[in-house]
């Protein structure tokens, strides 16, 4: 259920980031703070140093904002103009 609220955060919370892929890249640089926090709380422990955590996490974070925002707009494209979209999507593959 965490993932499935995240989600709904795409369209109202963090609609912010979806002006600029640079922003995205951002939010996701920042986006392992929360895991360091916890580490500093000794909530979790990682296996690695926390440098070497911090830029594995953000590399993946980073690239799921953009996957998540990408989604989100081909979602909504295609709920917008669902033939349009779907003759988009044929001509890709």
């Amino acid at each position: 259920t965490l993932w499935a609220c995240f989600a709904t955060t795409l369209s109202h919370g963090l609609q912010f980031f979806s002006r600029s892929i640079y922003l995205q890249v951002i939010a996701g640089l920042l986006a392992p703070l929360s895991y360091i926090a916890g580490a500093k709380f000794n909530a979790v422990t990682f296996g690695q140093s926390l440098t070497i955590t911090y830029l594995l996490l953000a590399m993946i974070w980073a690239g799921l904002f953009i996957l998540f925002f990408y989604l989100h707009s081909c979602l909504i494209t295609c709920m917008k103009h669902p033939v349009t979209a779907r003759r988009t999507v044929l001509s890709e593959l």
